[in-house]
């Protein structure tokens, strides 16, 4: 699983699930205890039967190598004055963004469930790629 942000105030985790799948990331939130490495981190997650949590094997990550990792399934458009246009899985996207940054990028929204792409993103993974 990936750790990719962590609220020390609630002490809860923002968990990915599994595999992208047209440009979303499935996550949920946890409670875990604090984690030994500054997220986004690679973690495996125990679960003990009267219900505590435990990370194990924690291993740094960046944001890019998640959105490479998922890269046949995210979305690759450009982002310009906090939208992204871009395509994924043969359809357009129209995505309102609140990231600091323009140009090309390749992209994932996390979202609670996989299905209709939302209208705005508060959270975006994504890798811009170095152009000359």
């Amino acid at each position: 699983m990936i750790l990719l942000d962590y609220d020390p105030t609630s002490g809860t985790a923002l968990i990915s699930t599994g595999k992208a799948r047209c440009g979303q990331l499935e996550v949920r939130h946890v409670a875990v205890p604090r984690p030994p490495v500054a997220p986004p981190a690679v973690v495996d997650v125990i679960r003990s039967p009267n219900g505590g949590v435990a990370l194990v094997g924690a291993s740094p990550t960046s944001e890019e190598e998640i959105v490479l990792d998922n890269a046949d399934q995210a979305i690759e458009g450009e982002i310009s004055r906090g939208r992204l246009r871009g395509v994924v899985c043969n359809r357009e996207v129209d995505i309102k963004v609140y990231a600091p940054y323009r140009g090309p990028a390749l992209a994932l929204v996390p979202v609670r469930r996989i299905g209709k792409m939302p209208k705005a993103a508060v959270r975006l993974l994504v890798y811009r790629p170095a152009l000359p």
